[in-house]
């Protein structure tokens, strides 16, 4: 691969992780994470998920091109309007949130600054997408940010639980012109 231009994307690949169930019973709260814990019969059920995450970067040698930008179309994931390698202060940064390749409206989306010292408190902008699926981020600093997005849906036929909780996350860098 070496010399070979254009953008690739790195990603974990949907990652099933953490069991949170919590449950009451005879008036009482109680919650694990142990799968070996069962919920016991007659428990009120409060929540029963499971995580399923998948976080993503590109890296673009040389110009910046989009074939490494197409959507899996599976679970959760930000699907770029405005290429995440090509950011400058003063744009913007959109893109479109969807689950299953369909968007999802007003769907909230957390985007913070990573900060790499303990003097400076990160910047953290909460954004909402609109009836399209779509966000837009102002680009006012320069740096690296991570956009953040969970989607609860049901679990599929014999999941150990009865939702998932989708977490996608995507590391970006912006920069000055």
């Amino acid at each position: 691969m070496r010399g070979a231009k254009g953008t690739y994307r790195f990603s974990t690949g949907p990652r099933l992780g953490a069991l949170f169930r919590t449950w009451e019973i005879n008036g009482k709260r109680e919650s694990s994470r142990d799968p070996a814990v069962k919920i016991p019969a007659g428990a009120k059920v409060l929540s029963n998920f499971q995580s399923l995450t998948r976080a993503e970067t590109y890296v673009s040698i040389g110009a910046p091109d989009t074939a490494a930008l197409r959507p899996h179309g599976q679970g959760l994931e930000f699907v770029a309007v405005d290429h995440p390698n090509d950011l400058y202060t003063g744009e913007s940064f959109a893109f479109v949130v969807q689950h299953d390749g369909k968007p999802l409206a007003n769907q909230p989306v957390e985007i913070t600054e990573a900060v790499w010292t303990s003097d400076r408190k990160p910047q953290v902008v909460n954004l909402t997408t609109d009836a399209e699926g779509r966000v837009s981020f102002p680009l006012q600093r320069a740096g690296t940010w991570l956009a953040l997005s969970r989607h609860r849906t049901p679990a599929p036929a014999g999941a150990p639980v009865d939702e998932y909780s989708h977490s996608y996350t995507l590391t970006f860098r912006v920069l000055e012109p």
